[in-house]
């Protein structure tokens, strides 16, 4: 008999096996190498996203700020001549400086407060970034980076080359976040998230557990927002204004909160959706946005959810008819 522990491990052989292939067999589907890897660093936000609103119980804003900053220090850096591998490091420790602070402050005040203060503070950073025009290019924002290239030689040339970089990157991110949330401290966030009242008669410092994971969540964002410059090269101040942080929020309702790859089934249906549409439809964000309500009334708990749900429903039935 199977140990089920190896068992649930072959969907996600399976996925990797797919992914590593996927320059082979992207010629013969609708989905490119680019556009996949779009896919894959949205995920990995909407993941970060997922551990502070789904795991936690913390929605937030302003996640647009550590992935903008990210975004904007790894192109800075990179742009000023230093090793690319730098500048990701970089990168992520400004984007999660930023979320320690922005959290610490934020989290004086709770419900819609946090929420507001979370998107002020992220729409301070966009004016910064609009405004230092010495520094940012303004709204223009940072154009003709140097062609990506690792410090130990490969080249980052083409959205092959790319694609592999982000999945390898984003495979580790994502494989760090499934320890976090399937470790004893995962357990305590889903305390909290359920009822930080009894957790905190329970003995535990519930503002310094939402504050760690807030941090945590701010690291991975960061992580994608490094990962985006990789991608496309460019940085300007559209990813740091409040529409990014409605974004990643869709794309978690869209999957599902709570759920750990729902993040990436609403990356893959929304910028999938994003692609197609733009292609005949100018107007394309209505029929997003109409989808979205019906994701909303109809899956309440996200696509992937719902299909999980689904899935269990039907299993139970067949255990019962046996």
């Amino acid at each position: 008999m199977v140990n089920p522990r190896i068992k649930a491990i072959y969907p996600g052989c399976l996925v990797l096996g797919i992914l590593l292939l996927w320059p082979l067999l992207s010629r013969f589907l609708p989905i490119s190498n680019l556009l996949l890897s779009e896919i894959l660093v949205f995920g990995l936000f909407g993941t970060a996203f997922n551990l502070a609103l789904g795991y936690t119980g913390v929605l937030s804003f302003g996640h647009a700020a550590y992935f903008g900053i990210a975004a904007y220090t790894t192109a800075l850096c990179y742009n000023a001549g230093i090793p690319l591998e730098l500048c990701l490091l970089f990168g992520i420790l400004l984007g999660t400086a930023a979320g320690m602070l922005i959290g610490f402050l934020a989290f004086r005040g709770t419900g819609a407060y946090f929420a507001i203060t979370t998107l002020a503070m992220s729409m301070v950073f966009y004016y910064i970034a609009a405004l230092w025009i010495s520094m940012t290019n303004g709204h223009e924002g940072i154009t003709g980076l140097p062609k990506m290239e690792l410090f130990i030689g490969i080249p980052l040339h083409t959205f092959v080359q790319k694609y592999y970089f982000i999945l390898f990157v984003v495979g580790i991110g994502t494989y760090a976040l499934w320890r976090l949330i399937n470790s004893p401290f995962g357990k305590v966030l889903l305390a909290v998230r359920e009822n930080d009242q009894r957790a905190l008669t329970c003995g535990y410092n519930v503002f310094w557990i939402k504050w760690c994971s807030f941090v945590f969540s701010s690291a991975f964002s960061a992580l994608a927002g490094c990962l985006f410059v990789v991608l496309f090269e460019i940085c300007d101040t559209s990813i740091l204004y409040w529409h990014m942080s409605g974004l990643v929020l869709v794309i978690t309702l869209f999957g599902g909160t709570g759920r750990f790859m729902g993040p990436f089934v609403g990356a893959l249906v929304f910028l999938l959706m994003k692609d197609k549409l733009s292609l005949y439809i100018d107007r394309w964000e209505f029929f997003t946005g109409a989808f979205f309500v019906l994701i909303v009334l109809v899956l309440p708990m996200g696509i992937l959810g719902s299909i999980t749900k689904t899935l269990r429903l039907w299993a139970g039935k067949s255990k019962t008819r046996a």
